[in-house]
């Protein structure tokens, strides 16, 4: 909603009553937290529009630098978002990347942000990280930071042993993971693998064969994976429809303990979007 996502170029716009339809099924099926960015296009407006307010929605969106230099321009930004959201409750305020608090500006924008905080436009500061040396360093540099959304996946198994997040998870923080099926391409078949994505193949390729000898599709095999991880607090899900959507929420399939020995890593250059 609000804008493409993913790597599939045909992705159609989804309707009105396509969108309505999506987020009244999510709502009643118990899902009732929605992530969102001021990057996104129009999706702050669509779920200010469409979110009934009967099930006590919350939404969790991203803002970046020049947002927030100052206490003025963040409370003006956040209070941006509170209008197209309707009066929605905010859960989370992420700065959508790193760079922000490697600045010379870093402490200032998360001065201006806790204090919004506590004024109570909304609950938790977050931020969207890829490694774990920077969720070390923010979290040991900025204890208002409660929240991080870390990348994991069946392909990219970086952090499923990580001590680091286990502790966290001990201490409060909350650690969502995103990128479940990265950008949808680890539910693609071969055939459906874009060219400049081949180094991918034998990944993709390992992952449709586990799911055939387990009787379950890849989309069940991604999400399966998710049980497997320890520190998980939450995990920011992807639909591109309401019957994808269903398929999502339906699936039940816990991995099983052979999926290292089976199923390939991707390589480094290959798991970050930033990358491509």
């Amino acid at each position: 909603m609000g804008q493409k996502y993913g790597i599939d170029a045909n992705q159609l716009d989804l309707s009105s009553e396509e969108v309505q339809s999506l987020l009244s099924t999510a709502q009643k099926r118990g899902i009732h937290h929605f992530d969102t960015a001021v990057a996104y296009g129009n999706s702050e407006d669509i779920l200010g529009k469409y979110l009934e307010t009967k099930f006590n929605p919350v939404v969790s969106s991203k803002i970046k630098e020049s947002d927030c230099l100052t206490l003025e321009q963040t409370i003006n930004s956040v209070e941006k978002i509170r209008n197209r959201i309707k009066g929605i409750k905010i859960e989370t305020i992420y700065l959508h990347e790193d760079k922000p608090l490697l600045s010379s500006n870093s402490q200032k924008i998360v001065t201006n942000l806790d204090e919004c905080r506590k004024r109570g436009l909304f609950s938790k500061i977050g931020v969207s990280l890829y490694e774990e040396e920077d969720i070390i360093r923010v979290s040991e540099s900025y204890p208002e930071i409660k929240t991080f959304q870390v990348p994991e996946n069946v392909a990219d198994r970086r952090l499923l042993e990580s001590k680091i997040l286990m502790s966290m998870k001990g201490n409060g923080h909350q650690i969502v993971i995103r990128s479940v099926f990265l950008q949808g391409l680890l539910l693609l078949q071969n055939s459906e693998i874009p060219r400049k994505f081949v180094e991918m193949k034998g990944t993709i390729r390992s992952i449709n064969l586990y799911a055939r000898s387990k009787g379950v599709t890849p989309l069940d095999v991604c999400l399966g994976y998710l049980h497997a991880i320890p520190w998980k607090t939450d995990v920011i899900i992807g639909a591109n429809n309401r019957n994808q959507l269903l398929e999502i929420m339906n699936s039940n399939y816990k991995i099983e303990n052979d999926f290292s020995s089976k199923i390939q890593s991707l390589t480094e250059s290959l798991i970050d979007p930033r990358k491509w």
